[in-house]
């Protein structure tokens, strides 16, 4: 008895320590170990069913921070620019850059096809910006700029999850209606007075990525996401100094066309509501 317990006792057992454990195994084991660390729990989403297509309505709102406006005149040589220089030439070589930050509200209707493809038709409203700052010959000016957008935007579901989350990424291409408010101009030297302003339509273009969240059996989504929008150009039309002649800019009472862009990085909140 004892003779046979000893044998069992050192008897290899399949899958314990002492079992030896195929090259290919352990290779297998230390790819998959590999793998997980590097997808960080993400795992493949299931093909959209017919169930998750059809049509949605979304409203969103957030902050939006522009970019650089790079504002200038249109004519720096002319008798009539506006954007004074601090030496003799060009006569008006000044830019005015700091548009500073807004937000965006906006709405749309579109289509969930299979294959996570998303279609929708778009408006946003973007407003608060001031397009602030001084040329180099030290006049301050101080006009708000806003933002009027439709666009045709593509969405596609990328096919991973995290939980409940699932990422996404999209663009879009329209039309933009861009209005800068009167320009109200002081020179601490002597004066200050008021130029007019302008509006202008241009192309507008948006790159989106972000995540969703679905919930109430499938009826709504939430949407958190980062965009940078392309809004065109935003204009000064030629014309006299408003406010003359409590403050005459230039000899001639007159100032000229100047140009800036309207770019926008956003940070997005948004709801979906699935048919």
């Amino acid at each position: 008895m004892d003779e046979y317990l000893r044998k069992a006792k050192h008897k290899q057992v399949p899958g314990s320590a002492s079992s030896p454990i195929p090259a290919g195994a352990r290779a297998l084991a230390n790819m998959s170990l590999v793998g997980a660390l590097l997808v960080g729990g993400w795992s493949y989403a299931q093909p959209a069913s017919a169930a998750d297509t059809g049509p949605y309505v979304r409203l969103e709102g957030g902050f939006s921070q522009a970019s650089n406006a790079q504002f200038r005149d249109d004519e720096p040589n002319s008798p009539d620019c506006f954007l004074m220089a601090s030496g003799a030439s060009p006569r008006c070589n000044g830019e005015l850059n700091h548009l500073g930050s807004g937000w965006t509200l906006g709405g749309g209707i579109g289509y969930r096809f299979s294959g996570g493809i998303r279609v929708d038709l778009s408006y946003n409203h973007r407003a608060g910006y001031k397009l602030k700052g001084s040329d180099p010959a030290g006049t301050d000016f101080d006009p708000d700029v806003k933002s009027d957008t439709s666009m045709i935007n593509g969405t596609y579901d990328l096919p991973l999850l995290m939980g409940s989350v699932k990422p996404f990424v999209g663009a879009g291409i329209g039309r933009s209606r861009n209005e800068m408010k009167s320009l109200k101009w002081n020179d601490p030297s002597c004066c200050n007075g008021t130029l007019t302003g302008g509006k202008n339509s241009d192309t507008a273009w948006q790159l989106t990525l972000g995540a969703e969240i679905v919930f109430d059996k499938g009826e709504k989504t939430f949407e958190f996401l980062f965009r940078h929008a392309d809004l065109g150009r935003f204009v000064k039309y030629a014309g006299p100094d408003q406010a003359a002649p409590a403050g005459t800019f230039n000899t001639s009472g007159n100032t000229g066309p100047a140009t800036g862009k309207l770019r926008s990085n956003e940070i997005v909140f948004a709801i979906r509501r699935n048919f």
